[in-house]
């Protein structure tokens, strides 16, 4: 392997992506420079700004997550640290509940036209089955 190569390391857990760069001082701001061979990033759903849909699936699960871990007893207790109302909470923490490539498509701003924070803080089905019906999702 040459000292310039882009390496791909695979553990039980992890992947680790080395990617040989240079460090260069201009006006007094340090610039990196990747190696030639790496293509330009071409313009992703990726790098668009989130939409309003998924910034609230990602707050749903990071106030989930703290839930898990134990940094707040419950809802009430989350949502008076948040100061929102519990029921708005409550409401979107069942966004967690949705099925994975849902969400994926959400993220990935591949969401069926008119989807809305609205529609799934409503009535939403908790078998993953019954969600896609629900959304006219074919996957």
């Amino acid at each position: 392997m040459s000292e310039g190569a882009i390496t791909l390391t695979r553990t039980a857990d992890r992947v680790t992506v080395h990617i040989p760069m240079t460090l260069r001082r201009s006006s007094g701001h340090r610039r990196i420079i990747a190696p030639e061979i790496i293509e330009p990033i071409e313009e992703t759903a990726s790098n668009k700004p989130p939409t309003k849909l998924a910034i609230a699936v990602a707050k749903a699960h990071q106030w989930q997550r703290w839930l898990d871990e134990g940094r707040y007893r419950d809802v009430n207790d989350l949502s008076r640290a948040l100061n929102l109302d519990w029921s708005y909470v409550h409401r979107l923490l069942r966004l967690t509940l949705l099925a994975p490539d849902i969400v994926d498509a959400i993220i990935y701003g591949r969401e069926p036209e008119g989807l809305t924070l609205s529609i799934l803080r409503g009535s939403l089905p908790l078998a993953w089955i019954e969600q896609r019906e629900w959304l006219g999702l074919g996957m």
